[in-house]
């Protein structure tokens, strides 16, 4: 099964995407710490990431562009996940894969990653 690294600056909601991901048998890395993001990524190889647009320090445009420059994690899959309403703008400004709008359905979540893994 695929592995998906969630990068989310609440705790809360990284251990709850791990539990939802889990049960559908996904490995899951997940990190509330945006600047290890690039370092996970280079060891777990993930097939997908996931990543919230707000992060304490950052926002995940930082992110998304320094893992698009890697070229070992250019290729990657990433889906923008967001209530904030620029969010969805950026994500397609910045190269993501998809855009997914919080709070969201677990169904949809699950579309969309069965759709990019």
């Amino acid at each position: 099964m695929a592995t998906i690294l969630v990068i989310d600056d609440d705790p809360t909601i990284v251990e709850a995407m791990r539990a939802a991901l889990e049960i559908q048998h996904y490995t899951v890395i997940g990190t509330v710490d945006a600047d290890m993001a690039p370092q996970l990524a280079h060891t777990y190889h993930p097939h997908l990431i996931l990543l919230d647009y707000l992060l304490s320090g950052s926002n995940g445009t930082t992110v998304i562009e320094g893992l698009k420059k890697d070229p070992l994690t250019a290729k990657i899959p990433l889906i923008l996940l967001s209530a904030h309403p620029k969010a969805r703008e950026e994500a397609k400004r910045m190269g993501a894969t998809a855009f997914i709008p919080k709070p969201f359905d677990l169904s949809l979540l699950y579309t969309m990653i069965r759709k990019y893994t």
